[in-house]
């Protein structure tokens, strides 16, 4: 069996791409941990510091109450990712979201799935009540004929 891993999060790329950036890269540690058997706190935790990398850990560790201890019985991998998500997460605005996913027109060469996608990514910020019927819209909107 091949060994499992994952590569580092870049915390010094683009600032405007690190929420999204920070999430993607959650998203495989996740999976990580479901493919290693990864199940206990404290491992989760030391996995995810040891993947993050040496940029990761100093901000982990300059943030006010991240490194909870074991010995208080807290779930130590929730306090961290919270922590990190506070960090990294920029605060949305569902206003300004809402006017970026109604920006969102498909490409010419683009393929209709790919197009969903980014739909339903930014979707996602912009705390739709009822977000399949906003990408329907979005969709029959930008296909209307231009005269």
């Amino acid at each position: 069996m091949s060994q499992l891993t994952i590569e580092k999060f870049d915390c010094e790329g683009e600032p405007s791409s690190v929420g999204a950036r920070w999430e993607r890269w959650k998203r495989g540690l996740f999976i990580y941990f479901d493919a290693a058997d990864i199940t206990k706190s404290e491992k989760k935790r030391a996995t995810l510091l040891h993947f993050g990398g040496s940029e990761l850990q100093e901000i982990f560790y300059n943030i006010p109450e991240a490194n909870a201890s074991t010995t208080d019985g807290v779930d130590v991998f929730k306090i961290a990712i919270d922590k990190l998500d506070a960090y990294f997460t920029p605060k949305q605005s569902k206003v300004y979201e809402r006017h970026l996913f109604r920006l969102i027109k498909q490409e010419p060469d683009e393929r209709f799935e790919k197009f969903l996608v980014r739909l339903r990514q930014q979707a996602d910020k912009c705390k739709f009540n009822d977000k399949e019927d906003q990408i329907i819209d979005q969709i029959t909107d930008v296909a209307k004929p231009r005269s």
